[in-house]
């Protein structure tokens, strides 16, 4: 499936409320949140479309994670890789932070995997109690390379 990474647009909130509720169902986010989010990180905010929105991660200027979310179906296919490659290119000499839940084993994997290190554990940093651990990657001052393309 060709999957393409481009900057959110309003038009967009009706398939991320899908996504969201889908694949993060024990904290999704609003409505109003995704149209904050979209209004205050307009460059920050990308999805990932195939066949509709497959796929998101937004994130602010220095660096801070807010969501990465991958439609379930659509998982181990290189798609959140993707999206965080494109984060890297857009943030250069910035260490990139996130929160993930202690309990994410999955999550823990696929981001240890691209070079996240934990830093830190918040207690009860979730609405339902759950702590969470602070992750952090250094990315790069200069763009990496793009990968040679198959073909």
């Amino acid at each position: 499936m060709d999957v393409t990474i481009r900057p959110v647009q309003t038009r967009d909130l009706p398939e991320l409320l899908k996504v969201e509720a889908q694949a993060a169902p024990k904290s999704p986010f609003a409505a109003w949140e995704f149209f904050v989010l979209c209004l205050r990180y307009p460059e920050n905010f990308l999805v990932a479309e195939g066949k509709g929105i497959i796929g998101y991660v937004v994130f602010t200027p220095k660096g801070h994670l807010i969501s990465l979310v991958v439609a379930r179906k659509h998982r181990r296919q290189g798609i959140g890789t993707r999206l965080i490659d494109e984060v890297i290119q857009r943030a250069p000499g910035i260490s990139l932070r996130l929160e993930v839940r202690v309990g994410n084993h999955g999550a823990r994997r696929f981001y240890g995997a691209l070079g996240f290190r934990e830093v830190e554990t918040m207690k009860s940093y979730y609405p339902d109690g759950e702590d969470a651990l602070l992750l952090e990657r250094p990315v790069p001052r200069f763009p990496l390379p793009e990968a040679p393309k198959e073909g």
